[in-house]
């Protein structure tokens, strides 16, 4: 079967193409019939040829083992075609770039621990050795320790002294639990195998940070005021950090 493809180039007047006889034109839209394919098709003299077959195409029955039948596409379902390409690409596309997140670090929670603030001039934090290559976010689990408003609390990641990120939020001070950092936005990328830092600030001594004793985290220690935060045993604060 002859195909044949089309684009619009004013009112009424459609180019076809076709891999037998080259570009032709179709003026009268009246004209175009439909086939049982679903398609539509220029009839009985309303194609004109500018190659060197003859000008006009004649077979007005459907018969797509002649070489002298063009059809036309219908507009609607090349844009129906194309549009579902697109949304197929773009769905495609989007499961291609959204990277699957997994849980890399955590430190189990033994109910064999304190909490401590983690005011700024303390210098609370955790060191940890990632597995994998891409920070998505940090859960630190804290808990109230004295009344007051809502409060800004910071996250840093640190290289050694470096600040790799940093990121704050804003916690009511009822609130006790699992505090969730975001950081897939961030792009923080780690070397897996290295020591890492997560600290812990706020401003004020609203929340404490939960940490267990002895240390169920071997990759790491808590540290508070650059000393581990309890002489002679090693400890970890809660946390959990995932990546991909």
């Amino acid at each position: 079967m002859r195909s044949a493809t089309y684009s619009v180039m004013r009112a009424n007047e459609y180019v076809l193409t076709s891999s037998a006889y080259g570009v032709g034109v179709c003026t009268d839209p009246a004209s175009v019939a439909y086939s049982s394919r679903g398609s539509r098709r220029a009839i009985a003299g309303d194609l004109q040829h500018d190659g060197a077959a003859p000008t006009h195409r004649r077979n007005a029955g459907f018969n797509p083992g002649k070489p002298d039948t063009w059809y036309l596409q219908s507009p609607m379902w090349n844009i129906a075609q194309l549009c579902f390409t697109f949304l197929s690409l773009g769905v495609q596309f989007a499961a291609a770039a959204t990277p699957k997140i997994d849980i890399d670090q955590i430190s189990n929670r033994t109910d064999k621990g304190g909490a401590t603030n983690f005011a700024t001039w303390n210098k609370a934090q955790q060191s940890f050795a990632p597995h994998l290559s891409h920070l998505d976010f940090i859960e630190v689990e804290i808990t109230p320790g004295n009344s007051g408003p809502a409060t800004k609390v910071r996250l840093k990641i640190l290289d050694g002294d470096q600040l790799i990120s940093t990121k704050e939020l804003v916690v009511q001070p009822d609130f006790s639990g699992a505090l969730r950092f975001d950081l897939f936005g961030e792009h923080v990328e780690l070397t897996p195998g290295s020591r890492y830092w997560i600290r812990l600030e706020e401003d004020v001594l609203t929340f404490f940070w939960k940490y267990d004793t002895p240390s169920p985290y071997a990759d790491g220690e808590a540290y508070f005021y650059s000393h581990p935060i309890v002489a002679g045993v090693a400890s970890s604060f809660r946390f959990r950090t995932a990546g991909h």
